[in-house]
């Protein structure tokens, strides 16, 4: 694995001065290419920082990491340049599960509290994973697991070459997001928004409710047409709470306690 702490932080757009900045985790197979585009549909004065995961992309030769502690510690590392404003969270999915545990890591070891969380297709973290987990199963039945998730083009599951490339890292991901045990703690103090498909059999709206046991601030629910992957049919209307949710979030005196706080600090 690359040692360059760099490599785990792009940024799509760089912002001078930042009210706040938002730090993007995708899905399992994901890279930080699925938010480039992102910047432009969110307030200027909020600067994204994508999480580029090892195994794929800019980063398909560093060997992919399923250990969910690593990951966590190295993006910890890699964030201490960024922490002269507020940090915002976006997970999706797998994505979710390290955001989550990222943000606890940074609030009981650096006293940093998040300014708000966004969490996508992703039941609560109390919530325990299923038996028999889809990482274990061989390469063909994996495959079929990935085909009935919808996430991956049928054009890619029968490339052998590319599933070659590419299955490692979704392997990863899938033990990182299925071998996930929580340790409760105290919920976080900041809004956190929910996001979940109306058909969506991995993170049902009943299961994504549960986050609400993670704040003890305003907690939001939004269901959306279609299953795990709805952001790909529903990007802009995502996009479009987000921002409306995010300008809540910097008119609130709480965050403005925490941008003093790091001016001062």
């Amino acid at each position: 694995m690359s040692d360059s702490l760099s490599s785990w932080i792009v940024r799509p757009c760089i912002r001078h001065s930042p009210r706040l900045r938002l730090v993007c985790l995708p899905y399992a197979g994901g890279g930080a290419s699925l938010f480039r585009k992102w910047p432009q549909f969110l307030p200027e004065d909020i600067e994204l920082l994508a999480v580029q995961l090892p195994g794929r992309e800019k980063r398909l030769f560093d060997p992919p990491c399923s250990d969910l502690a690593v990951i966590v510690h190295k993006l910890r590392a890699a964030l201490q340049n960024y922490l002269d404003c507020p940090l915002g969270f976006f997970g999706y999915s797998m994505g979710t599960r390290i955001a989550y545990e990222l943000a606890r890591t940074l609030r009981e070891q650096d006293n940093i509290q998040p300014a708000c969380m966004f969490v996508a297709a992703c039941k609560g973290p109390q919530i325990e994973e299923p038996p028999n987990p889809r990482y274990l199963l061989p390469d063909k039945e994996f495959k079929e697991a990935l085909r009935d998730l919808g996430g991956t083009p049928d054009e890619v599951l029968e490339n052998t070459e590319l599933m070659d490339m590419y299955l490692p890292a979704l392997r990863a991901d899938f033990a990182l997001k299925e071998s996930y045990v929580h340790s409760p703690c105290p919920p976080f103090d900041c809004p956190i928004t929910a996001y979940c498909g109306d058909h969506d059999k991995e993170a049902p709206q009943d299961e994504s409710q549960t986050w609400d046991q993670e704040t003890t601030a305003a907690f939001r629910l939004r269901c959306f047409p279609g299953g795990h992957f709805f952001i790909h049919d529903n990007l802009s209307e995502l996009l479009s709470d987000m921002k409306s949710q995010l300008h809540i979030t910097l008119r609130e005196p709480s965050h403005k306690a925490r941008t003093q706080k790091r001016t001062q600090g």
